[in-house]
C-alpha cells in the first residue's frame, strides 16, 4: 500500500502498477473504478480497485505487496455490505504475482474474502 502523510497516501511503484495491470484485466469484464470511496453511516474505505456491472458494484479487488488487507478496512468493506444489503466478496491479489504475469491469465490468482453479513432467517 504506501505511508500516510496527512491525507495524502503515497503507493509504491509496484502497488501502483500492478494495480493499473489488474484493472486493465477486469475492463474485459466489468466497469472499473480505481480508488473508489464508499461509505456507510460514517464509515469509510477506499478500494485499490471495485468493479461494476449495469451500475452496481459487483467486488472489491486490494492489490498487497508488503502488508494484507488490515482488519479495520475488512471490517469497513463488510459493514458497508451489511449496511447496503449486498453479498460481495473482496479479492486480494499479491503485486507480485500480478507483475509476473506475461498476458492474462485465464483466473486470478487471489485469497478471497467473503464480506456476505446477511442471513437467510428462513433457513
Amino acid at each position: 500500500m504506501g505511508t500516510e502523510r496527512g491525507r495524502t497516501v503515497l503507493e509504491s511503484y509496484k502497488h501502483r502498477a500492478a494495480k493499473e495491470v489488474l484493472a486493465s484485466w477486469l475492463r474485459s469484464d466489468f466497469d472499473v473504478v480505481k480508488e473508489a470511496e464508499f461509505s456507510a453511516d460514517g464509515w469509510k474505505f477506499i478500494s485499490d480497485i471495485a468493479t461494476f456491472k449495469d451500475g452496481h458494484v459487483q467486488a472489491f479487488y486490494e492489490v498487497v505487496h508488503k502488508h494484507p488487507i488490515d482488519a479495520k478496512k475488512l471490517g469497513r468493506m463488510q459493514y458497508y455490505c451489511f449496511y447496503n444489503q449486498l453479498e460481495l466478496l473482496c479479492h486480494e491479489v499479491d503485486a507480485e504475482w500480478i507483475l509476473l504475469q506475461v498476458e492474462k491469465p485465464d483466473r486470478i490468482v487471489d485469497f478471497t474474502f467473503d464480506l456476505n453479513m446477511i442471513s437467510d432467517a428462513n433457513n
